[in-house]
């Protein structure tokens, strides 16, 4: 669901993107909902069969997970292998076809996908890139918990609010025996979202799953974002308050079964 059935970026072909430490290809899609929609649209988000994982014998989905916070949907995917062929296999998938169907009258801003011209314009649009990936070199997969943040940032700070969590993501992940074992900045103009695996559950550790260290990160990025007048991210009850409000609600996350994923 949310993905091109033709090249959706760009006009000249599929998104170019660079695999992360452990040699997966990440990358998240994006787009607005009407409002009031939002109960339907989770559930026909949920509700479809995941497509085959293998696409070619060096190409296969490893892991799709689906958030959602007020109307904003946000889908990552992992990748072994080319990212294009893996978004190209699945939206032919006609599971994966009826779910777009159904999605497009929910949908803030309308898409044409039997129109390749329109089709490759909406998704270069929702195409929401991979700006840094860290990765703990003893994740422990099996144990992890995956949160999603959706960041308030103020107009024009995006590239900054990226930059300030990839630098804390590589410290954080350097320590084998701290909370993050993964964490993914998906960025695009002012929307930043941070994908991390958890070593602890989000509420555990609100420091570490909104991306912050210390006071001087704390005090940096709250300048970059729009806490609101009683925002307060120096505080453990101010930093419990902003992970209630920004964290977003997971909708499904599906791994592949093949055990090379595993």
């Amino acid at each position: 669901p949310g993905l091109p059935r033709t090249a959706p970026a760009g006009h000249a072909g599929p998104p170019k993107a660079d695999p992360g430490p452990d040699g997966v290809v990440r990358h998240a899609l994006t787009f607005t909902v009407k409002p009031g929609s939002e109960p339907e649209v989770a559930r026909i988000l949920s509700g479809y069969a995941s497509p085959r994982a293998e696409v070619d014998e060096r190409t296969r989905l490893r892991r799709t997970s689906l958030f959602m916070l007020g109307n904003r949907v946000v889908r990552a995917v992992e990748v072994i292998g080319d990212l294009g062929d893996a978004l190209r296999h699945v939206a032919m998938q006609p599971e994966v076809r009826a779910v777009e169907e159904a999605l497009n009258p929910h949908l803030e801003e309308a898409r044409q996908l039997g129109d390749p011209q329109a089709a490759r314009a909406f998704f270069a649009k929702a195409a929401l890139p991979a700006r840094h990936q860290a990765i703990a070199s003893s994740p422990n997969t099996a144990r992890l918990h995956r949160h999603a943040v959706l960041y308030p940032v103020r107009p024009g700070h995006g590239q900054a609010v990226a930059e300030l969590l990839a630098e804390h993501d590589n410290l954080a992940t350097a320590d084998p025996t701290g909370p993050v074992a993964a964490a993914t900045v998906f960025h695009r103009e002012d929307v930043v979202v941070r994908l991390v695996d958890l070593r602890v559950p989000a509420e555990a550790d609100p420091a570490a799953a909104l991306g912050v260290a210390d006071d001087r990160q704390a005090a940096a990025l709250a300048g970059l974002l729009d806490l609101g007048p009683q925002g307060d991210l120096r505080t453990a009850p101010g930093l419990g308050a902003f992970l209630a409000a920004r964290a977003m609600n997971p909708v499904t996350d599906r791994r592949s079964a093949d055990p090379i994923n595993n």
